[in-house]
């Protein structure tokens, strides 16, 4: 291998590679705070939270959504194009939906902008402007709400997190010192800035104006979902949590976590626990993760497949097919990572107790061995969804019916191992949203030859990472040996625990070993140094001069079954460009 190639695929590594260590310090953590309370007492606290509490944090939820669509609409106006709100709200909230639970690491947001606004006439380097826009909106916000309340809530909780700063104050105006530094330069900056020959004009002063305001609105929406949620349990002056929430995000975006997942829990734990029980805070997390993160991961899913419904069905041909030009470029990624994220859901169920009393009823009607072999095949589908979201993305359509398979038979093992109605039920939506669009995934190919680049391999681990934290965690009173291994009863949820995490890890390692035994790639032009057969004789026949550019010894090249004709085409990374 190259020495250039092997210093190209570290660095690429290094962020993956950070994420998981952040993760497992995270999970760490919360392993400390959380030792003295069993599992069960936080599912009641979980319970304890009232509806209105949830009503009001859904509510709030939606109008953070609706905030975030503005800085699409705002980046539109500062690169001079004008589109539809119902498109750019589309496009921003799928967007959202998906790097909010994916993180920045998978570059989902970029992606879902690029294939939407490509196919609505915007040129790569518009699109690039509004992806620059839209994540400078969501720092400055962040750091103009951050510096703020920093600075008016002066305190040294930070010191429990070992933040060097040591007080809230001096790291308040460090941020704002940021925020004033940008809003000055954009307003100085007369000339546009080029890079690689494409020009970014400073936006003018009312953008700026509404870039700060719009962002610290929306920073200040999503803590207070989770503000609504905690009041239940934790008397807390709005300022003060203000802070807190702050400081976990920041430090869950620093850790390219997917989610900010384990991280930002944490964080909130650490700071809040010293003025309430740590499972109180814990339940609501989980709620808040729940509303802010998952629900609308699942709205975007949906609507994407309901869209692509009514397109194959010709319910409203004009616009079903006027949307289909929309949705299309974007659901292989986007059911790929919903795909993983169905994967999740299996993965920590079967890692948590079942509920007491739903076991006993089951006890009347399933059978003990059924019971047990549906926790088993439960996790191994779950990990194998987590493994095929690559190949959905990737379009093949061996993925799609695999995928479809694991989540039918996931949505029933849910059901026989534990009357799991709720993952069940999640299982069955991201199953509906896929089957319209099987004409999607038509790549014939081999499920192994498709390469985990390492961001996917952080995000696998991450998740699996999380599952067998949460079964430790919640069966760490129990006495194991190695008789729990042979141990089956209606009530054994740690020996099932135990048993579905090891097939789970076992077939995610029989995949590592099937990918590695692949056939090695055949020598392409630039290893082999010869330029093909055939290439030369299409060249001359060609009345376009650029066609001679094949002879530069820089390409590759396909070609038609005749041998009549090729595209040439160059390999950046794990890109191919003609």
């Amino acid at each position: 291998m190259p020495f250039s190639t092997l210093i190209y695929r570290s660095k690429k590594a290094v962020g993956p590679v950070m994420s998981i260590i952040l993760f497992a310090a995270a999970a760490w953590v919360l392993h400390h705070e959380l030792k003295i309370y069993r599992f069960r007492e936080i599912l009641q606290a979980f319970h304890n939270v009232p509806v209105s509490s949830g009503v009001y944090a859904l509510a709030i939820t939606l109008a953070s959504y609706g905030v975030m669509t503005c800085y699409d609409v705002l980046a539109m106006r500062y690169v001079g194009h004008v589109l539809p709100y119902r498109q750019i709200g589309l496009a921003s909230f799928v967007g959202y939906a998906f790097s909010n639970n994916f993180g920045l690491s998978m570059i989902t947001g970029a992606s879902v902008r690029y294939r939407l606004y490509s196919a609505w006439g915007l040129s790569t380097e518009e699109i690039t402007k509004i992806v620059i826009f839209c994540t400078i909106s969501l720092w400055v916000g962040f750091l103009v709400l951050g510096g703020g309340v920093f600075i008016a809530f002066s305190s040294d909780f930070l010191s429990k997190i070992h933040v060097p700063l040591g007080s809230t104050r001096i790291l308040g105006i460090v941020m704002l010192a940021i925020a004033l530094g940008y809003a000055v330069a954009v307003r100085l900056r007369k000339t546009p800035i080029k890079i690689k020959g494409w020009e970014f004009s400073s936006p003018s002063s009312t953008i700026v104006f509404l870039q700060i305001v719009m962002a610290a609105f929306d920073w200040m929406l999503a803590g207070s979902v989770l503000y609504v949620l905690l009041s239940a349990f934790v008397p807390v002056p709005f300022a003060h949590f203000m802070a807190v929430y702050l400081m976990a995000q920041l430090l869950g975006l620093i850790s390219q976590v997917p989610g900010g997942l384990g991280v930002f829990e944490s964080t909130i734990v650490l700071l809040l626990s010293p003025l309430h029980p740590a499972m109180q805070i814990f339940a609501a997390l989980l709620i808040f993760r729940g509303i802010y993160y998952w629900l609308p991961l699942l709205m975007a899913v949906v609507s994407l497949g309901g869209y692509e419904y009514a397109q194959n069905r010709g319910i409203s041909r004009r616009v079903g097919t006027f949307i289909g030009k929309w949705v299309s470029p974007i659901l292989p990624l986007t059911l790929g990572m919903t795909a993983m994220f169905g994967g999740a859901v299996l993965l920590f169920s079967g890692a948590t107790p079942a509920l007491g009393h739903r076991m006993r009823l089951l006890e009347m009607l399933v059978p003990l061995p059924l019971v047990e072999l549906s926790h088993f095949i439960g996790s191994l589908a779950g990990m194998g969804l987590m493994l095929l979201g690559r190949g959905l993305q990737r379009r093949l359509d061996a993925a799609w019916v695999l995928t479809i398979m694991l989540l039918t038979v996931g949505a029933a093992a849910s059901l026989i191992k534990g009357l799991d109605f709720e993952e069940a039920t999640i299982l069955a939506m991201i199953s509906v949203a896929m089957l319209p669009a099987r004409r999607q995934f038509y790549r014939k190919a081999s499920l192994f030859s498709e390469r985990l680049n390492a961001s996917w391999i952080a995000a696998i681990s991450v998740v699996a990472g999380t599952s067998i934290w949460l079964g430790f965690f919640s069966y760490r009173h129990v006495d194991y040996s190695a008789v729990l291994w042979w141990r089956f009863s209606f009530m054994g949820d740690a020996p099932r625990f135990m048993r579905a995490s090891v097939g789970a890890i076992v077939l995610a390692l029989l995949f590592a070993l099937a990918r590695l035994m692949r056939p090695a790639r055949p020598p392409d032009i630039l290893e082999s140094g010869g330029i093909p057969d055939g290439v030369e004789a299409i060249v001359r026949n060609s009345a376009d001069p650029v066609a001679n550019l094949a002879f530069l010894g820089d390409k590759r090249f396909l070609f038609n079954e005749e041998h009549s004709a090729f595209i040439m085409y160059g390999v950046v990374g794990q890109t191919w460009v003609a």
